[in-house]
């Protein structure tokens, strides 16, 4: 079984360089606007393989509308500043899980490289073998590129490559967990909902397989 032990957010909305230790069942609790959504969405964004599937502020009572390109550079909308970051933005989005099987870590997460008046490009990995830690995504106090992330996994002797498509990074989710990727990219978005649901059809969409039964027979 696959454990959550860690998660690491850079240059994400408020958050500009954390890292949150999980042990076990965890209560995430705050005031409005402390940064539960935020956190979740992270999750959500890294487990669920890209934007396309993620559902951002799905889990609050309000009806903000965020983005990724929002959440990267720190949207907070104030009337003398929009966004808490300006110029070129990298951020960092990591999970570290634990196998008790292998008794190994791993790491799955995204690097997202944002231009001031340019295009995000987002790079997914998955790093077996390894334990977070901030070397990996800092370079001092600044956050490390695609290029300097590879250079610092090369010296310690770590192939680093990126997924090249959205499709590729969640199969290689699903290996790595063991599950349906697709009802998964599914399922996680309506779970974070804070709303009332029908849970026959919740059991019999996402839960059950699809082994119809021949009544004929």
């Amino acid at each position: 079984m696959k454990k959550l032990t860690k998660i690491k957010l850079v240059n994400w909305h408020l958050f500009s360089n954390q890292t949150i230790e999980i042990n076990g069942n965890t209560l995430i609790s705050g005031e409005n606007g402390s940064g539960k959504s935020t956190l979740l969405d992270a999750l959500q964004y890294l487990l669920v393989g890209g934007r396309s599937g993620a559902k951002f502020n799905i889990a609050a009572t309000d009806a903000a509308r965020r983005t990724l390109e929002g959440y990267i550079k720190g949207r907070i909308g104030a009337e003398n500043k929009e966004y808490l970051r300006d110029g070129d933005v990298i951020t960092h989005l990591a999970l570290e899980f634990f196998d008790d099987e292998t008794e190994q870590y791993s790491i799955i997460g995204a690097i997202l490289d944002l231009p001031k008046g340019g295009t995000l490009k987002e790079r997914f990995y998955l790093l077996e073998n390894l334990t977070l830690h901030d070397e990996l995504f800092l370079d001092g106090k600044f956050p490390r590129d695609y290029r300097s992330m590879r250079d610092y996994l090369k010296a310690i002797e770590i192939e680093f490559n990126t997924f090249d498509t959205q499709k590729d990074y969640r199969d290689a989710l699903a290996r790595f967990f063991g599950m349906d990727a697709r009802k998964y990219a599914k399922i996680l978005p309506k779970a974070l909902a804070f709303k009332p649901i029908d849970l026959q059809a919740f059991v019999f969409e996402f839960l059950l397989d699809d082994d119809p039964i021949d009544i004929r027979a």
